[in-house]
């Protein structure tokens, strides 16, 4: 586990470095220079590999626990398809309305968007899991699952 966060954070920063070094310079988003991004482009695989399987990895090992931490993550996986599905309408209307007043250039922006996004996202789909029938638009709960296995078995 070690050698993998410890991969995970250097592609991480390597990453970092390609873009948003310029942004901390001083220059906005859009002029960054092209060489940039293909440095940024061929590390991306690589990159997220290590991190989904570094987010695998510590979700095993924080989901085992009975705490908080735990109900919270499985709470995450449980409504994970629905999340996935209605995310990309709250992004576009927020990123087109904080790009309208504020711009993209902002070194805040990305964590605002992402916790909002989880936020409201996540909300969106406990309030749609209260619809009768709402395993067919935000996919089938965990719950739901578990109860047929049992009954094929």
């Amino acid at each position: 586990m070690p050698a993998l966060v410890a991969a995970s954070v250097a592609l991480n920063l390597a990453c970092g470095l390609f873009l948003f070094m310029p942004i901390a310079q001083g220059r906005h988003f859009d002029s960054i220079p092209q060489g940039n991004w293909y440095g940024y482009y061929a590390l991306l695989p690589a990159f997220y590999c290590s991190l989904i399987a570094l987010f695998y990895k510590v979700s095993s090992c924080l989901s085992e626990g009975g705490d908080a931490i735990a109900r919270v993550i499985s709470s995450l996986g449980k409504y994970s398809f629905g999340i996935y599905l209605i995310h990309v309408f709250y992004l576009e209307i927020f990123a087109d309305n904080w790009k309208n007043i504020y711009g993209f250039d902002h070194w805040y922006f990305y964590p605002i968007l992402f916790a909002s996004t989880l936020a409201v996202s996540y909300g969106l789909v406990r309030l749609i899991s209260l619809i009768p029938g709402a395993e067919w638009i935000i996919g089938t709960s965990v719950k739901r699952k578990m109860q047929t296995n049992q009954q094929k078995s």
